[in-house]
């Protein structure tokens, strides 16, 4: 795990926190949130299934079983924090948990089964189940990130260059980002018109914009990276987007963490393109590589503990009214109302040509709530009375 701690150069150069929040709110109003489908979060892809028994038939039910309990498992690790996933279910329970299967590259003989599965799990019954079990879970991914990635050395700040390690690094890497899913710009000329190093690292939010709005994305990330003299590396992060924290965070690879993980993406890179040799985790790439798979699951952590909804607290209850322009706008709202991860339940009070007033039951503070409706293009904001908020459609 990346340690957290204080920043010893100076954060984005000249960013203070509260030109984040501005840069933040501007954002919101500029990009409108992209979020990938939540049901990603509920397919677990590529399980490899190699498993042998009396016969081929056997070897089949018994690795089959398997992968849906290790697809089980990969899937509270996407939607749980660390430590807080519900032991595995017994198989007549998972059975009722899954929705589909697929198989590929399915081979017998000998009394041997290997495949390659694709498990998709019915996201309601997963959702209730968590909720019966008071356990913390993550209802939806993050909006496509962009990741501008920077590397900052003697020379200065390089984002664009040829020779920027760190964005080779990012290129690099295979991890399909379900709970944070995320893209690289290429760098083309479009990119390099919309948002440079320097702008980037000075959070205008102009360029910002420009390249989340190129990308269609919902939100942009900005690591920084440098090699840090006491060894290892350092990454500073901001990410700007709905549902994302403003507050920057400064994260510390050590060298023996980052030998760790590019051992293992190393060697899962050779297995891919069929090569064999020797690996050096220690080389310089080597090292970047492993930097972004961890700044990756500093983001992945990031998103979950500002999104992660708590369905052992009691629910809170709002009245909201929402403007309307007829009964077409109504029901665009009503759509985004089941996008909304922290609302338990909602009922209709009151429905008129020009507005809407409903009662929501939701779970965690308006804070939250607000980040939430903000991902579907709905303002939250108190009331003029103090007692009934408004929704607005952006």
């Amino acid at each position: 795990m990346a340690e957290r701690p204080q920043p010893s150069f100076p954060p984005l150069k000249a960013c203070s926190i509260g030109l984040l929040a501005v840069l933040v709110a501007a954002f919101y109003g500029a990009v409108p949130p992209q979020t990938a489908a939540a049901q990603d979060l509920y397919a677990v892809t590529d399980i490899a299934v190699d498993e042998t028994a009396s016969n081929e038939v056997q070897a089949k039910q018994e690795g089959v079983a398997k992968a849906k309990r290790a697809a089980f498992q990969e899937m509270m690790t996407r939607l749980t924090l660390a430590g807080e996933a519900p032991p595995t279910p017994d198989d007549e329970r998972l059975e009722f948990l899954i929705r589909d299967m697929s198989f590929t590259s399915e081979k017998f003989g000998g009394g041997r089964y290997i495949a390659t599965l694709t498990v998709r799990f019915q996201q309601d019954e997963v959702n209730r189940y968590l909720q019966r079990s008071g356990t913390a879970y993550l209802a939806n991914p993050s909006p496509l990130t962009v990741v501008l990635p920077i590397f900052r050395d003697e020379s200065g700040d390089q984002l664009w260059s040829d020779v920027n390690p760190w964005l080779d690094a990012w290129w690099r890497l295979e991890e399909k980002g379900q709970v944070v899913p995320f893209t690289v710009p290429l760098g083309d000329l479009g990119d390099i018109g919309a948002i440079d190093a320097k702008r980037a690292v000075n959070v205008d939010a102009t360029g910002i914009n420009a390249i989340a709005g190129r990308y269609r994305a919902g939100a942009v990330a900005i690591p920084i990276a440098t090699f840090a003299a006491e060894g290892g590396i350092l990454v500073e992060l901001a990410t700007f987007g709905a549902g994302w924290p403003a507050q920057p965070d400064l994260l510390r690879f050590p060298e023996e963490a980052l030998n760790d993980r590019a051992a293992i993406l190393l060697t899962e890179e050779q297995a891919r393109k069929g090569q064999t040799g020797e690996i050096d985790p220690t080389a310089r790439a080597a090292q970047l590589y492993a930097a972004a798979s961890l700044t990756l699951e500093a983001m992945e952590a990031r998103w979950k503990g500002e999104n992660i909804l708590r369905f052992d607290q009691a629910a809170s209850k709002m009245m909201a009214r929402v403007g309307l322009n007829g009964l077409e706008e109504w029901l665009k709202v009503r759509a985004s109302l089941a996008e909304v991860a922290p609302i338990k339940s909602w009922r209709l009070s009151e429905l008129a040509t020009s507005h809407a007033v409903l009662e929501i039951d939701y779970i965690g503070d308006t804070d939250r709530l607000s980040r939430a409706f903000a991902r579907v293009a709905l303002v939250l904001a108190p009331g003029t009375d103090g007692e009934t908020w408004t929704l607005t459609r952006r």
